[in-house]
């Protein structure tokens, strides 16, 4: 499926139950990731904004930084938005899913 949404094209392999091949049920999530600034004036942040279908949110993050040195902890809110903190190459980062 093709779709163009905020002018950048979506591509996304589409099925008929949101299953993947192993007949897993997948979940579609809204993922936003921050890059928090070390700089100590500069307090913006690097923001970027998907939407993904995926099983586990975890072996995402997982998947994400694999072969490098990383630390996370996970919370769930309320809500049932999971958010990531993570730590990386001294770098703090935040990844936030919240189911569509």
């Amino acid at each position: 499926m093709r779709s163009k949404a905020n002018g950048c094209w979506i591509f996304r392999l589409a099925t008929m139950d949101n299953r993947d091949a192993f007949g897993e049920s997948m979940k579609e999530y809204e993922v936003i990731w921050e890059i928090f600034n070390k700089c100590p004036r500069n307090q913006m942040r690097d923001v970027f904004v998907e939407e993904v279908e995926i099983e586990d949110p975890e072996e995402y993050i997982k998947k994400k930084f694999q072969g490098k040195e990383v630390s996370y902890d996970k919370t769930v809110l309320n809500d049932g938005t999971i958010i990531f903190d993570i730590v990386t190459s001294q770098i703090k980062q935040r990844c936030s899913f919240t189911e569509i």
